[in-house]
């Protein structure tokens, strides 16, 4: 039986999602508890690789469980042998062509930055604090020049094996929480490894007065022409969407 699973996840306490020689990953964190429940080894998943620090709050992943049904209390049951950083709320059977990665349609990231001089403590490990002043006006300029189907060559991680670099962003804006805190939130048919990390890092250095032009960016598809790479701590899976 193949079974769709929602959770979300501190990724502070992992290497990332997919299972690493000698570092704890969510990916083998979920495999431990299903083979104790199970007594079996059973593969999972997931709708997406994020890097050590990078947090879920929606995190789809798929497996297929010996069972014909799912007990009553298997969420409690599985909650119970994951870590506190890890928390699994929906458990649903789903057809057997279901892939957690290849069935969905789109996916959105939010990026959180606190920006004071002074430090915010209850931030850390949550959100990138930056204690200069951002000019977010031309920051939220910057970013609308994401929207729509471009090679994002330039903003994926140098080393990467990926050859088909052209994505379709949905949505890319700059929302304000507070006058100290704000986050990127941005919506695509896919991403690139550490795309939005490097779209992140391009936009605060935006912010900062560098002279970045993101359609000269996305023409040349080179990376060192882009900006920085910005730290995990602030980045979330936020939403996955399916059919």
């Amino acid at each position: 039986m193949r079974v769709r699973l929602d959770l979300s996840y501190d990724g502070a306490a992992f290497c990332g999602f997919q299972v690493q020689k000698n570092a704890e990953s969510v990916q083998g964190a979920l495999c431990r508890a299903l083979k104790t429940l199970t007594k079996c080894d059973v593969p999972v998943s997931g709708c997406s690789r994020t890097d050590a620090g990078v947090h879920a709050r929606v995190f789809v992943c798929h497996t297929d469980l010996p069972w014909d049904t799912l007990p009553s209390t298997f969420l409690k049951s599985l909650n119970a042998l994951l870590p506190d950083e890890i928390g699994v709320f929906g458990a649903i059977a789903v057809a057997d062509d279901f892939h957690a990665r290849y069935s969905a349609k789109q996916k959105t990231y939010r990026y959180y930055v606190v920006n004071s001089p002074a430090r915010s403590p209850l931030s850390a490990g949550r959100a990138l604090q930056v204690y200069k002043p951002l000019a977010l006006e031309k920051m939220q300029e910057a970013a609308k020049k994401l929207v729509g189907k471009h090679d994002f060559a330039a903003f994926q991680a140098a080393g990467s094996k990926v050859r088909d670099t052209v994505r379709t962003v949905t949505k890319a804006t700059l929302i304000k929480e507070s006058d100290t805190r704000f986050y990127l939130e941005i919506s695509a048919d896919g991403f690139l490894y550490r795309m939005v990390r490097n779209i992140m890092g391009t936009l605060l250095d935006i912010g900062l007065g560098k002279d970045y032009d993101i359609s000269e960016i996305l023409a040349s598809r080179d990376r060192e022409r882009a900006g920085r790479c910005a730290p995990p701590e602030g980045l979330y899976l936020w939403q996955v969407d399916y059919e």
